[in-house]
């Protein structure tokens, strides 16, 4: 066991040189206030490190901060599945937590596993252990006394002092940092990820949307809809008790995963202040959703929150008040649809305030769901940033062996390449890296069949506990519709597909990645042109925009493209596509193909990246190959290395390219003339048609147009050389 410095007096700075210790080790180290329980810093669960230079200015030259340790993620390490949690055992004013502590562990065998154990300042026990997913603060099923201190928590840590009676922690059990703390026992993990009974509510009654002339906004519809009691409830806050003073009637509330007793208090609502009553939150371990540094009080330490809905945008919207009027809006609308219908059905023209659409714009929104006329007008000062914190956006998806990853989550990426590319193994080993993590993905397929995805993920090691956490859906319904008089509407497809996605986000562990799989057969079914860029815009806004919006998840869209002799050849039908995605596109080049029967064939494929919004991956190069091996036992090998040059990429002949481009128009429905072709193969025109016409002559594409007006089909009866 590590001999901490200030133990014995013989540091300059034994704080700092603590903090050291703590953050070599691997904990996110974080400033609290001197002879405190309040970090120092706002956004803390982000700026807790292990970065010494950091820990230099917060602890050195004689600083007198208390010592914080963030849980959660360890040593910023995020695809190691290495996670920080405590169970923290409270003993103080008479409370028997280390009774029901004991007890518990007697009545599941025994064994705590080899944690980090600390003596509390107040004579309680911090447990700490590693996790390989994010753990809450919520406590499952623990008895009273004991809570959790997981993402978004921290404890003060040896040698802090105590704000109320001067006594500081300390580490009876610990290696640090020559070791990390032991994992978390199974049965542990079981008890605290059991949910509790859920809570009986009386349902209210929502009001009915009115006319454009007359229509008030979501905000106001959602405060007069619920009551503060009704949504701090709802998010598992526990009332306990009133008190009035000079300023008015308050009542106190206690957070999330912490026991109620007679002193406990985490916030206080005021009723009487504001139009709705101010809730103002004391407690540090709150949910970090409402943490958030806009919303601190003057005085520094404490949060405000202004009214039920300030409170629900803060939870589901990382406080984006627009998103969340356009969230709760659609709810509200579904509703007033139904009553719609039959006027629709009837030609009359629907009492909605949905915009008509224009051809020249793509004004679809309500306008019920929209603020203030003009609001993105309003003109901020640069200023209003200097000494706010930015982390730039870091890929974290689909991770290579040297940890980087080529993909960005909380945005839209594509990956295009031509047909048998291994897409969607790439796609499905995307998946298999979340599940690990315990995080919740979602393949929404336009091409492919349950089984096939099933298959993929289970020759690639995913187990029946991580299969759980993978959700599949074939949709054959369209997202939007055009009502009478030319409005674009929704559909009732369109509400539960964002239903589901929230449903899922909302799950432990949270929503990870979403796949799209199939651009073409997607856009299609939502009787969108392929190779119309303002079609594409629509389908971007319509189905990848809106999930990013709603979850902050990643995700990624399989694409087609073509053949082409050029060197940097797009997606197909569109260079829109490109120019839509808000994280990273691939370009996938085959080197050799996956073939498991009868032949083994490992699979190669190289990532040319040919866009790259936040500069972090490498644009307009080849930045990595994949390699996929099969095994004897039906079982596949799958590495992402960074591109070495090992591998040389074979080059299409021109005929090849030009069969497979009149195949991908094909698949769009669309005439396949000559000019299609070029518009996506480019070069020189004339051999275009001289090479059109020996395919013609082997037989592999006809013509069922005329001389005049062609349209080429492809009858290529070559199979998928993706053998499965």
């Amino acid at each position: 066991m590590t001999t901490l410095p200030h133990q014995h007096g013989h540091a300059n700075d034994p704080t700092l040189e603590t903090a050291q210790i703590y953050a070599r080790a691997g904990a996110r180290v974080m400033p609290l206030r001197p002879k405190s329980k309040m970090p120092l810093i706002t956004g803390w669960p982000e700026k807790a490190t292990t970065d010494l230079n950091d820990l230099q200015q917060w602890f050195g030259n004689g600083a007198a901060n208390n010592i914080g340790l963030a849980m959660g993620t360890w040593a910023h390490t995020k695809t190691d599945g290495t996670y920080l949690v405590c169970v923290d055992i409270d003993t103080a004013d008479g409370k028997n937590g280390l009774e029901n502590w004991q007890q518990l562990v007697a009545d599941n065998g025994g064994d705590i596993g080899q944690p980090f154990i600390a003596e509390t300042a107040t004579g309680g026990l911090h447990l700490l252990y590693v996790c390989p997913i994010p753990l809450t603060n919520e406590t499952g099923a623990l008895p009273e006394h004991i809570d959790i201190r997981g993402q978004g928590g921290y404890i003060m840590a040896e040698p802090s002092t105590h704000p109320d009676n001067g006594r500081k922690p300390k580490w009876k059990n610990a290696n640090w940092p020559g070791a990390k703390p032991g994992p978390m026992p199974q049965w542990l993990f079981g008890v605290i990820q059991t949910k509790p009974e859920p809570i009986q509510r009386t349902a209210t009654t929502e009001p009915r949307l009115r006319a454009v002339g007359d229509a008030p906004r979501p905000g106001d519809i959602y405060n007069a809809n619920n009551t503060w009691e009704t949504v701090l409830t709802k998010h598992g806050w526990t009332f306990n008790g009133e008190k009035t003073d000079g300023h008015g009637r308050k009542s106190v509330w206690v957070r999330p995963g912490k026991s109620a007793t007679r002193e406990t208090q985490s916030a206080v609502l005021a009723h009487d202040e504001g139009e709705h009553g101010v809730l103002t939150i004391f407690s540090a371990n709150a949910p970090h959703e409402l943490r958030r540094p806009d919303h601190t009080t003057t005085t520094g330490g404490h949060y405000k929150i202004t009214n039920p809905f300030d409170f629900f945008a803060c939870m589901h919207h990382d406080g984006d008040h627009k998103q969340a009027a356009q969230v709760y809006g659609a709810q509200l609308r579904a509703e007033q649809q139904r009553e719609t219908d039959a006027l629709m059905l009837a030609n009359k023209k629907p009492q909605l305030s949905v915009v008509a659409a224009d051809k020249k714009t793509d004004a679809t929104t309500p306008e019920t769901d929209a603020p203030e006329p003009g609001h993105t007008w309003v003109m901020r000062e640069m200023s209003e940033l200097i000494g706010v914190p930015y982390e730039p956006r870091m890929p974290d998806l689909l991770i290579m062996e040297n940890g980087r990853g080529l993909l960005y989550s909380n945005a839209h990426n594509l990956i295009s390449g031509p047909s048998g590319v291994m897409k969607t193994w790439l796609q499905a080993y995307n998946i298999v890296q979340q599940i690990r993590l315990g995080k919740h993905c979602v393949v929404i397929d336009y091409e492919m069949q349950m089984h096939d995805w099933f298959n993929r993920l289970r020759s690639l090691g995913a187990t029946d506990a991580e299969l759980k956490l993978v959700h599949y859906c074939a949709p054959d319904e369209a997202l939007q519709m055009t009502l009478a008089y030319g409005a674009q509407g929704t559909t009732k497809a369109l509400e539960k597909m964002q239903a589901e996605i929230v449903r899922i986000s909302d799950m432990q562990g949270g929503l990870a990645l979403v796949v799209i799989d199939g651009v073409t057969n997607a856009m299609t079914q939502n009787n969108l042109k392929l190779l119309d860029n303002q079609d594409t815009a629509r389908f971007w806004q319509l189905l990848p925009n809106a999930i990013v919006r709603l979850t902050g998840a990643g995700v990624v869209l399989n694409d087609h493209q073509a053949k082409g002799t050029s060197d940097n050849p797009t997606p197909l039908g569109a260079q829109h596509k490109l120019a839509n995605t808000s994280g990273a596109g691939h370009m996938l080049k085959p080197v050799s193909y996956l073939a498991r029967w009868p032949i083994l064939n490992d699979g190669i494929v190289i990532f040319n990246c040919n866009k790259d919004r936040y500069g972090q991956i490498g644009q307009n190069k080849s930045v990595a190959q994949a390699v996929f091996i099969p095994l004897e036992n039906e079982q596949i090998d799958a590495r992402i290395e960074t591109y070495t040059g090992e591998h040389e990429v074979r080059q299409s002949n021109t005929e090849t390219a030009t069969l497979e481009t009149i195949k991908q128009i094909n698949d769009t429905g669309q005439v396949c003339s000559v000019r299609a072709v070029h518009k996506i193969q480019r070069g020189n025109r004339d051999k275009l048609m001289d090479t059109i016409k020996k395919l013609e002559g082997k037989k592999l594409v006809r013509n069922n147009g005329t001389d005049k007006n062609p349209d080429w089909f492809a009858i290529d009866t070559t199979p998928d050389p993706e053998l499965f």
